[in-house]
This record gives structure tokens, C-alpha cells and sequence, in this order.
């Protein structure tokens, strides 16, 4: 059971609608506290108490529509994720209400699929939550820094054209990391850029414009960090005395930058999900009847008839097919996960065999299993897909051959305390620079040859793992290899 009981919202003129919701959760490890109404006005006054985690509705009620109930928890509540759950509700009513905001449909003669909707509305329910936060966050970062410049609190400088700083404030000082004004001055601005090229613009543009506002580039810290700056800086002219001298000010704007490009990947990693979601949907319904229509077909030929070899070919090409869409749907979140408690050591023991014939001969894997390992309830069938995509990335960073390294461990998830425990896939291949890292989640991003990769592996990696309430992080630098770590979450005992 979770430490804290879900709480429920139920809209339904039965009681016997909250005892099918409850055990259908408590049957898969959902503790759930129930409030039932069954009326517009006792509705209403619970949404309005708050508190809960989430809204169960039946389609068919006296005195308000299913429809008129969304909307109610849309304005009222837009935060607590709101799924059906009715005897009958329509295949255009149930597209309607996805349409509005819900977040998923159950039939009550299908109690069973209850569990994995919940959990997968509780999900995307928390990823809303994360992109608002991000996008509240960019606009404190950015009121922070109006403050900061405003209060005369950005880094002031004065150097000359070819580039000796002549002073400089603390603020500055700070912003490369250095303690005091004086570490700073009398050196020359040269050292501050991580690409000489790009003084080299800077330099152009100062002199053809006198005057650059809102100039964004990338210097290097004390420690040979980069570090995101806006700068206003001025050449002065004759007039004043001081030619050739620059004056300005630069503003630290790498969280801001970091803030910006984690709500476009958010905005960007949804819009895809759901697209990859949809088509795979649509087009394992076309599958689903290509297969039928091939194993009758076959059924009808005897085994010398010439065609079956045809039939078997069509066959073959839809489940590969098949194959494609299963990793749309992981990559999408959209996959309904078959939950059971596992052990990593063992489920890697057991594909060991399989995995040395997948990564060739010249190819050493090594493990390293922690003895104390803790347990993770997910699916199994997409772990292993986990394992297989991080080896064959591994694999084919490596084509002059090398090591791979899998380990396991207890660790904390995502740095808030919480219990995890750690896959890890490590190789001696090529490694990735920062602009590959950013991009290898991304679905059809790859950097192999055309017709060698489809993009999809690492996209279903992250998909399967996010969906599992897990994360995956990759470290890596180019030429030092690459490792790839999956953190899950680890259940109790007794769980």
C-alpha cells in the first residue's frame, strides 16, 4: 500500500459504484479514501473543500450530465485529473470528453483497467503540475534578474578594445566566480571566452555598432564552467576622452536559459507523446485486422499451396509493424503496464545469454550487482526492452569493439530522499558532446547513418521509464564512453 491514501472524488447515484472503484484499486496497491455524492450541489461544495487527488464520474446521472461535471472540475479544479467511469458512455461521447479534459474513460464491466487509468492520470497529472511550475518558475527567474539589474546589481566593467579589464565591480566578480574585483582586473577579456571565434564577433559588431543591447553569449567561469550572460556594453567615442574604452554590464542569465529550455522540452516531449500516442492507437487498430485477415487466409490454404509463403510474408511485415507502434505507445506513455514486484539482479542474470549474443564477439560485458538490492514493482516485459535498447545503443558506440558495464544498486530518486534502485548500462565507446546529450531522448534523433536507427530506442527508454515512475540520466563526454542510469522506484518489504 502507498503511505498516503489516495482520495477520491466520486460523482455516482450508486453506492455501489465507490465499493467497485475501492477494490479495484486496493486490488492493485491503491489505498483509496472515497467520497461519494450523488447530486450537482453536494458536488460542487466538495470540489470547493478541495483535497482531493482525483474525480471518478459516472456519464449517466439525474440532474447533471457527465459533460456539465467536467466542466464544473475544469474551472473549479483544473489541477485534479477527472476520468469516467460508466456502464456506457459512447465512443463519440467518450472522443468528446478526451477532447475536454478528461483524462481517461473505463467501462464498469472493465473494472480491471481502472488501476493502470489512475495511475497513468495521477502521472500526467504531476507532469501538468511540473510544466506550470517550470513556467512560474521562468517568470520569477526572470522578475529576479529586472530586480537585480535594476538595483544596480548586475556586474559593471570598464576594459579596452583589446580586451585588458581595467575595473570592475563585485557583482561581476562573483558572476565568473571570483571572490574579489582585483582577480579580475588587469586580465584579459580573451580569457573569459570558452570559443576565441566568438570574441572575434563581438569584436566586429562593437565596432560597426558602438553599442550592443541585449548581446547574449557564453564566457567561462574561474573553473572553466560556462556560465550565460546579457550584456549592454558601449564603445566610447572621442568625445569623451576615452576612446577605444568599453563600458557595460553583464546579468548571469544561465538559470534562465536552463528554465527556458526545460519548458520547451516539457511542451515539446508532450505534443510528441500524444501525437506517437494517437497514430499508434489508429494504426495498431489497422494491424490488428491485417493479421486476422492473414491467419485466415493461411488457414484456408493447404500446405503445398505456393501462396502460403506470401501470406506468411504479410504476416511478418505487419508484426514488425506491430513491433514499431508498441514502441510509439512506450514512448507515449499510453501503454498499460502489467505490474509486478521484480528483482533486477535476477531479471539481468536471466537475459545475460541473450544480450552476449546481441553485442557481437568483441564485446566484453561486465556486472556488477549489488547483493543488497531492493525491489521495484513494473513491468517486466518493458524492462527488458529498457535493457535491450541501453545495450544496443551501447553496442553500437562501440564498432571497433570494447566493454560494456551493467550494475545495479540502491540509490535516492531524483535527489528528494526517496528510495530507488539504479539499472546502469556503461560502455568505452565514443561518448556524446552536450549538444547530442540534449537531444537523445528526443523520438527519430539519431546519429547514425541514414537507414541504420530509427530514433526510437532511447525515446522508448525514457517513455518506459517515466511511465514506471521512474528517471534516466546519461553522463557522458566525448571519447570517454557513455552511461546511461535508470532509477526506479523501490517498494518496501511486504509490498
Amino acid at each position: 500500500m502507498t503511505s498516503a491514501p489516495l482520495r477520491a472524488l466520486l460523482l455516482g447515484s450508486s453506492p455501489r459504484d465507490a465499493e467497485l472503484v475501492r477494490e479495484a484499486l486496493l486490488a492493485d496497491g491503491l489505498d483509496c479514501r472515497i467520497v461519494r455524492v450523488d447530486t450537482r450541489d453536494p458536488y460542487v461544495s466538495a470540489l470547493q473543500e478541495g483535497g482531493f487527488d482525483l474525480i471518478v464520474c459516472d456519464h449517466a446521472l439525474a440532474g447533471i450530465s457527465g459533460e456539465e461535471a467536467l466542466e464544473i472540475a475544469a474551472t473549479s479544479q483544473p489541477r485534479i485529473p477527472f476520468l469516467f467511469f460508466s456502464g456506457a458512455i459512447g465512443e463519440e461521447n467518450a472522443v468528446e470528453a478526451l477532447k475536454k479534459g478528461a483524462a481517461d474513460f473505463v467501462l464498469k464491466s472493465n473494472p480491471a483497467r481502472l488501476p493502470a487509468a489512475v495511475r497513468r492520470a495521477l502521472q500526467e497529472a504531476r507532469e501538468r503540475m511540473n510544466r506550470t511550475d517550470a513556467e512560474e518558475g521562468l517568470r520569477a527567474s526572470e522578475g529576479r534578474y529586472r530586480r537585480l539589474f535594476e538595483r544596480n546589481l548586475a556586474g559593471v566593467f570598464r576594459s579596452t578594445l583589446d580586451g585588458r579589464i581595467l575595473d570592475c565591480n563585485e557583482a561581476l566578480a562573483h558572476i565568473f566566480g571570483y571572490e574579489r574585483p582585483e582577480e579580475l582586473m588587469g586580465r584579459p577579456a580573451a580569457d573569459l571566452y570558452i570559443d576565441p571565434a566568438q570574441r572575434g564577433v563581438f569584436l566586429d559588431r562593437i565596432r560597426a555598432e558602438r553599442t550592443l543591447i541585449g548581446f547574449e553569449t557564453t564566457l567561462r567561469k574561474k573553473d572553466g564552467s560556462p556560465v550565460s550572460i546579457l550584456e549592454n556594453v558601449t564603445l566610447l567615442g572621442p568625445e569623451t576622452g576615452e576612446s577605444g574604452t568599453l563600458e557595460g554590464t553583464m546579468i548571469d542569465i544561465t538559470e534562465r536559459k536552463r528554465l527556458e529550455e526545460q519548458f520547451r522540452q516539457a511542451q515539446k516531449m508532450e505534443a510528441i507523446g500524444r501525437l506517437a500516442g494517437g497514430v499508434a492507437h489508429d494504426f495498431n487498430n489497422i494491424l490488428t485486422a491485417i493479421l486476422g485477415y492473414s491467419d485466415l487466409l493461411g488457414a484456408s490454404l493447404s500446405a503445398s499451396n505456393p501462396l502460403r509463403e506470401e501470406v506468411e510474408e504479410i504476416r511478418k511485415a505487419a508484426e514488425r509493424a506491430a513491433a514499431l507502434t508498441r514502441q510509439l505507445l512506450a514512448f507515449g506513455r499510453r501503454q498499460v503496464l502489467i505490474l509486478e514486484v521484480l528483482d533486477l539482479n535476477l531479471l539481468v542474470r536471466e537475459m545475460e545469454r541473450m544480450l552476449r549474443r546481441v553485442i557481437g564477439e568483441d564485446i566484453e560485458i561486465r556486472t556488477r550487482y549489488d547483493p543488497e538490492l531492493g525491489r521495484v514493482r513494473a513491468d517486466r516485459g518493458q524492462l527488458e526492452q529498457v535493457l535491450i535498447n541501453l545495450i544496443i545503443n551501447a553496442r553500437d558506440a562501440m564498432p571497433s569493439g570494447g566493454t560494456i558495464t551493467i550494475e545495479t544498486g540502491n540509490a535516492e530518486l531524483d535527489g528528494h530522499h526517496l528510495p530507488a534502485v539504479m539499472l546502469a548500462v556503461g560502455d568505452t565507446g565514443c561518448g556524446m558532446d552536450a549538444e547530442t546529450r540534449a537531444h537523445i531522448f528526443e523520438p527519430f534523433y539519431t546519429t547514425k547513418e541514414k537507414g541504420k536507427g530509427t530514433g526510437l530506442g532511447l525515446a522508448t527508454v525514457y517513455g518506459i521509464v517515466e511511465q514506471s515512475g521512474g528517471h534516466v540520466r546519461v553522463s557522458s563526454e566525448p571519447g570517454r564512453g557513455a552511461t546511461f542510469r535508470v532509477f526506479l522506484p523501490r517498494i518496501g518489504e511486504g509490498q
